[in-house]
């Protein structure tokens, strides 16, 4: 009779087992379309879901006063929107190019432009596979970096960008 219930409660057990909602175990790994473009002869990309619009460079207007990652204001359809120096923000040496194109980030809150010297497409990657520390870039804006792509494209952290009220000038006169 104990093997009976023995064996009784082996088979409950697989039963419970295999009527079990089956999970997936393996982790989905997170991709994200990036919007590729280069800037001082290096590679960059932003998450595309913050990018509002991709529109070529016109009538900057440059803000005295301002920090040095401030390079001025544009007017993109009646609306001023501000640019972010990457450069400075980097440390990379030299300004935007006057001919570029204005990569806007948006998160509904907050907007800026991000200029761009070309745009070279856009790009599924995935974030687990970023290399995360980015030995040559440990400059004053390093923290707004996500890792660099394995094909050497250094990811902005946009989301951090749009965010970080360091970057929100204001004057309090």
């Amino acid at each position: 009779m104990a093997t009976q219930l023995t064996k009784q409660e082996i088979l409950r057990q697989r039963a419970d087992i295999l009527s079990r909602k089956v999970q997936d175990t393996a982790p989905v790994a997170a991709t994200e379309e990036l919007v590729c473009f280069s800037m001082a002869g290096e590679r960059y990309g932003v998450v595309s879901r913050l990018v509002g619009e991709i529109t070529p460079l016109r009538n900057r207007v440059a803000l005295p006063g301002t920090p040095s990652f401030v390079w001025g204001i544009t007017n993109l359809r009646r609306r001023i929107v501000s640019l972010v120096n990457l450069h400075a923000l980097f440390g990379i040496p030299g300004e935007p190019s006057e001919e570029g194109t204005v990569v806007l980030l948006s998160n509904g809150v907050m907007e800026f432009g991000l200029v761009a010297d070309t745009i070279d497409g856009v790009a599924a990657i995935t974030l687990a596979g970023l290399q995360r520390s980015l030995p040559g870039l440990i400059g004053p804006g390093a923290h707004f970096l996500l890792g660099l792509t394995p094909d050497r494209r250094i990811v902005i952290d946009a989301e951090k960008l749009l965010t970080d009220p360091t970057l929100v000038v204001r004057d309090e006169r």
